[in-house]
């Protein structure tokens, strides 16, 4: 141990009970609450901005492909045959790289056939404008199951009946429950086609956007309306395995992989004002995190400035025994470390507790209909969350060295002459 590690550990909190401990203790709790609210921050805005793409990927996917002419309402049928629809899926096991693009190592994991159109759902009182989703047995129940109400019993859509799952917001404004009878309105070559649904199951995302006007019904009835074969869809929706370079393998599908009547687009380009919305959350993360730090350094630049006044004395007495600036400037940057430490620790201690509460008992809620989610949701990013500790703790100490260069400026006969 070296002298300046010795005197800094002997007489670090030896006084606690004066000024000095008083400055130490409120210099820790700061460093403490500003590294808490930078780890509650990261996870509160990584589980925001993954709960809602979750939400929407689980009812969209990643990737729409649908014809070029084809319209919200109306699309023009594929064919699920298709040679690029196999060669999509046959990414699922294989590679494929691009001189721009870069390398894709089995981009794909999962490809799911779908069709819209839009009906009128009708009761005894009321009339509900829908888009229905008509999905088959490739659709991805894994991702969308936890929206389902009631039991874990998965929907049976794609089976050949007339059933139909409308969303929570749906049924509460129309009072249905699971087992009802609806009538659905088809239009046709301006010819209004009844036909009548059994509510199978409820589903609730909180997206209003979805929540207000999607349902759920077999492929095969959206095929029965339209007129088309048991082979024809209206467009494939693909999940891909790194969302990190999904806009990469989007372009990479549409320019090489599909033929020129054909769109493949990823979702965050076809609902683009929520994911810059969610992109939005990542500035503020990146605000909250450039603040605390600022507040972290002058907060401890001021605890050692007051820590440097409180033991002139002290420094006085070590310089007329010929005590190096190096090794003074050592002995308040052991101090500058102890507090740091100790607010690291508690910072974690705080931030960290607080999450889990908040994780597994949700006391903080959100209006659903604004942030799409009726609870702040957390999400560890540990990565994350060590790299605060790490950045912190660096860029701290390195600061200090502005403060303990005041040391210099003392001058040992006028310190000692304090008293």
């Amino acid at each position: 141990m070296s002298i300046s590690s010795y005197i800094a550990s002997k007489t670090f909190g030896s006084d606690s009970q004066n000024f000095s401990g008083f400055i130490i203790r409120l210099t820790t709790a700061a460093v403490a609450l500003s590294v808490a609210i930078m780890i509650v921050a990261v996870c509160i805005i990584k589980g925001f901005r993954t709960e809602i793409s979750e939400k929407i990927f689980g009812v969209w996917g990643h990737i729409h492909a649908t014809h070029i002419n084809s319209q919200q309402f109306q699309e023009v049928p594929l064919t699920d045959t298709m040679d690029w629809i196999s060669e999509i899926k046959n990414l699922k096991d294989s590679s494929v790289s691009h001189p721009e693009l870069g390398d894709f190592n089995q981009p794909v994991n999962y490809v799911q056939h779908s069709a819209h159109m839009s009906a009128i759902l009708r009761t005894s009182d009321a009339l509900e404008g829908l888009v229905l989703k008509g999905v088959d047995s490739t659709f991805n129940w894994d991702a969308f199951q936890k929206y389902i109400d009631g039991d874990a019993q998965l929907p049976a859509l794609e089976k050949e009946s007339r059933t139909v799952m409308i969303s929570r917001l749906t049924a509460n404004r129309l009072s249905l429950t699971v087992g009802d009878d609806v009538i659905l309105y088809f239009i046709k070559d301006g010819k209004e086609i009844p036909r009548k649904f059994s509510i199978e199951n409820i589903y609730h995302t909180g997206v209003s956007e979805f929540d207000e006007k999607l349902a759920f019904v077999p492929l095969s009835e959206v095929r029965a309306i339209l007129g088309w074969s048991d082979h024809q869809i209206g467009g494939i929706e693909v999940f891909v395995n790194d969302l990190d370079r999904l806009e990469q393998f989007s372009r990479y599908v549409y320019f090489e992989i599909v033929p020129m009547d054909i769109v493949a687009k990823s979702i965050t380009n076809k609902l683009y004002p929520i994911f810059q919305w969610l992109e939005l959350q990542k500035v503020n993360e990146r605000i909250i995190l450039l603040l605390m730090i600022i507040i972290c350094i002058l907060n401890m630049a001021t605890g050692i400035l007051i820590l440097i006044f409180e033991r002139t004395r002290m420094v006085g007495v070590l310089q007329a025994l010929g005590f190096p600036f190096a090794s003074l400037r050592n002995i308040f940057l052991h101090y500058a470390g102890f507090i740091l430490l100790r607010g690291l620790f508690w910072g974690n201690i705080v931030g960290l507790g607080f999450c889990a509460i908040q994780f597994f008992f949700q006391p903080i809620t959100l209006d659903e209909q604004s942030y799409y989610i009726s609870y702040a949701p957390i999400y560890f990013d540990w990565l994350k969350i060590f790299w605060i500790n790490v950045v912190c703790a660096l860029l701290i100490l390195s600061f200090m060295l502005l403060p303990v260069y005041f040391l210099k400026k003392i001058d040992p006969v006028k310190a000692l002459g304090f008293r």
